[in-house]
Protein backbone atom coordinates (compact mmCIF):
# COMPACT_ATOMS: atom_id res chain seq x y z
CA UNK A 1 0.00 0.00 0.00
CA UNK A 2 1.79 3.55 -0.95
CA UNK A 3 1.18 6.14 1.35
CA UNK A 4 0.85 9.07 0.10
CA UNK A 5 3.04 11.75 1.61
CA UNK A 6 1.22 15.69 2.28
CA UNK A 7 2.76 18.97 1.18
CA UNK A 8 3.98 20.95 4.01
CA UNK A 9 1.01 23.39 3.10
CA UNK A 10 -1.26 20.48 2.84
CA UNK A 11 -0.43 19.68 6.90
CA UNK A 12 -0.35 23.57 8.29
CA UNK A 13 -3.65 23.94 6.80
CA UNK A 14 -4.83 20.60 8.10
CA UNK A 15 -3.26 22.09 11.23
CA UNK A 16 -5.17 25.51 10.79
CA UNK A 17 -8.29 23.17 10.43
CA UNK A 18 -7.37 21.89 14.11
CA UNK A 19 -7.02 25.11 16.10
CA UNK A 20 -10.26 26.43 13.86
CA UNK A 21 -12.22 23.96 15.41
CA UNK A 22 -11.11 23.41 18.71
CA UNK A 23 -11.65 27.78 19.33
CA UNK A 24 -15.13 26.46 17.91
CA UNK A 25 -15.46 23.44 20.45
CA UNK A 26 -14.10 26.34 23.21
CA UNK A 27 -16.82 28.99 22.10
CA UNK A 28 -19.65 25.92 22.41
CA UNK A 29 -18.70 25.44 25.90
CA UNK A 30 -18.19 29.03 26.50
CA UNK A 31 -22.00 29.12 25.41
CA UNK A 32 -22.91 25.84 27.22
CA UNK A 33 -21.53 27.68 30.90
CA UNK A 34 -22.66 31.03 29.79
CA UNK A 35 -23.93 32.53 33.26
CA UNK A 36 -20.88 30.88 35.13
CA UNK A 37 -17.86 31.93 35.82
CA UNK A 38 -15.95 29.09 33.68
CA UNK A 39 -17.50 30.79 30.56
CA UNK A 40 -14.49 33.15 30.44
CA UNK A 41 -12.18 30.67 30.98
CA UNK A 42 -13.43 28.53 27.98
CA UNK A 43 -13.91 32.02 25.59
CA UNK A 44 -9.99 32.49 26.86
CA UNK A 45 -9.04 29.24 25.36
CA UNK A 46 -11.30 30.03 22.00
CA UNK A 47 -9.43 33.44 22.27
CA UNK A 48 -6.19 31.67 22.66
CA UNK A 49 -7.05 29.26 19.56
CA UNK A 50 -8.17 31.74 17.47
CA UNK A 51 -4.12 33.90 17.79
CA UNK A 52 -2.61 29.87 17.02
CA UNK A 53 -5.02 30.01 13.82
CA UNK A 54 -3.65 33.57 12.77
CA UNK A 55 0.01 32.30 13.71
CA UNK A 56 -0.88 29.28 10.99
CA UNK A 57 -2.12 31.58 8.28
CA UNK A 58 0.93 33.70 8.57
CA UNK A 59 3.10 30.64 8.21
CA UNK A 60 0.95 29.52 5.16
CA UNK A 61 1.72 32.93 3.53
CA UNK A 62 4.92 33.50 4.51
CA UNK A 63 5.35 29.43 2.89
CA UNK A 64 3.44 30.60 -0.36
CA UNK A 65 5.60 33.76 -0.86
CA UNK A 66 8.94 31.17 -1.39
CA UNK A 67 9.47 29.97 -4.67
CA UNK A 68 10.09 26.26 -5.02
CA UNK A 69 8.79 24.66 -1.33
CA UNK A 70 7.54 21.78 -2.42
CA UNK A 71 8.57 19.70 0.70
CA UNK A 72 6.92 16.48 1.60
CA UNK A 73 6.38 15.17 5.27
CA UNK A 74 5.56 11.46 5.97
CA UNK A 75 3.24 12.20 8.77
CA UNK A 76 0.12 11.74 6.36
CA UNK A 77 -1.18 8.86 8.92
CA UNK A 78 -0.88 11.20 11.56
CA UNK A 79 -2.93 14.22 10.17
CA UNK A 80 -5.90 11.93 9.40
CA UNK A 81 -5.91 10.09 13.09
CA UNK A 82 -6.00 13.94 14.22
CA UNK A 83 -8.39 15.60 12.37
CA UNK A 84 -10.20 11.94 13.11
CA UNK A 85 -10.10 12.49 16.70
CA UNK A 86 -11.10 15.82 16.61
CA UNK A 87 -14.24 15.26 14.59
CA UNK A 88 -14.97 12.17 17.05
CA UNK A 89 -14.50 15.30 20.09
CA UNK A 90 -16.54 17.65 18.36
CA UNK A 91 -19.52 14.96 18.63
CA UNK A 92 -18.96 14.72 21.89
CA UNK A 93 -18.47 18.54 22.90
CA UNK A 94 -22.43 18.80 21.12
CA UNK A 95 -23.20 16.25 24.02
CA UNK A 96 -26.57 17.29 25.31
CA UNK A 97 -26.96 18.40 29.01
CA UNK A 98 -22.95 17.55 29.24
CA UNK A 99 -21.06 18.72 32.40
CA UNK A 100 -18.10 20.69 33.10
CA UNK A 101 -15.93 17.61 33.94
CA UNK A 102 -17.03 16.20 30.63
CA UNK A 103 -16.29 19.48 28.90
CA UNK A 104 -13.14 19.55 30.56
CA UNK A 105 -12.18 15.87 29.60
CA UNK A 106 -13.31 16.73 25.44
CA UNK A 107 -10.85 20.03 26.12
CA UNK A 108 -8.02 17.64 27.40
CA UNK A 109 -8.46 15.49 24.36
CA UNK A 110 -8.48 18.33 22.31
CA UNK A 111 -5.18 19.04 23.66
CA UNK A 112 -3.26 16.02 23.68
CA UNK A 113 -4.41 15.01 20.47
CA UNK A 114 -2.74 18.13 18.91
CA UNK A 115 0.69 17.63 21.43
CA UNK A 116 0.84 13.93 21.19
CA UNK A 117 1.15 13.66 16.99
CA UNK A 118 4.27 14.58 15.76
CA UNK A 119 3.34 16.73 13.03
CA UNK A 120 4.53 19.89 14.39
CA UNK A 121 7.93 17.79 15.36
CA UNK A 122 7.72 16.90 11.22
CA UNK A 123 6.94 20.19 10.34
CA UNK A 124 9.31 22.00 12.07
CA UNK A 125 12.05 19.01 10.64
CA UNK A 126 11.08 19.66 7.23
CA UNK A 127 11.44 23.33 7.34
CA UNK A 128 13.30 24.96 9.99
CA UNK A 129 12.26 28.20 9.38
CA UNK A 130 8.90 27.10 10.81
CA UNK A 131 10.34 26.06 13.63
CA UNK A 132 9.57 29.51 16.11
CA UNK A 133 6.20 29.91 14.92
CA UNK A 134 5.68 25.82 15.89
CA UNK A 135 7.44 25.92 19.32
CA UNK A 136 4.86 28.88 20.32
CA UNK A 137 1.84 26.52 19.28
CA UNK A 138 3.16 24.20 21.06
CA UNK A 139 3.96 25.87 24.31
CA UNK A 140 0.80 27.25 24.48
CA UNK A 141 -0.70 23.99 24.11
CA UNK A 142 1.21 22.06 27.01
CA UNK A 143 -0.16 25.31 28.60
CA UNK A 144 -3.19 24.76 28.25
CA UNK A 145 -3.22 21.35 29.32
CA UNK A 146 -1.97 22.40 32.64
CA UNK A 147 -4.60 24.67 32.89
CA UNK A 148 -7.19 22.10 32.30
CA UNK A 149 -5.19 19.50 34.28
CA UNK A 150 -5.60 22.05 37.24
CA UNK A 151 -9.59 22.20 36.71
CA UNK A 152 -10.34 18.77 36.02
CA UNK A 153 -9.89 18.10 39.79
CA UNK A 154 -12.44 20.54 40.70
CA UNK A 155 -14.64 19.86 38.69
CA UNK A 156 -17.92 17.77 40.34
CA UNK A 157 -18.95 15.93 37.07
CA UNK A 158 -21.51 14.54 39.30
CA UNK A 159 -23.57 18.14 38.76
CA UNK A 160 -25.74 18.40 35.62
CA UNK A 161 -25.00 21.78 33.56
CA UNK A 162 -28.30 23.56 34.70
CA UNK A 163 -27.35 22.86 38.52
CA UNK A 164 -23.50 23.71 37.87
CA UNK A 165 -22.06 26.36 39.87
CA UNK A 166 -18.35 28.48 39.71
CA UNK A 167 -16.43 25.53 39.38
CA UNK A 168 -13.54 27.42 37.59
Amino acid sequence: MRVRKKTVEESLKALLDVEKRAGSIYRHFASVFKGYSCSKAWEGLAVEEDVHAHLLITQLRWLGSVAGREVTVTASDEIERLLGRIDALEIAAKKPGIGLAEAVGVALAVETSITEGNIVRVLSVSVPELLGALKSLTDDCEKHLEFLSSISVNADSSLPVGEMRAAI
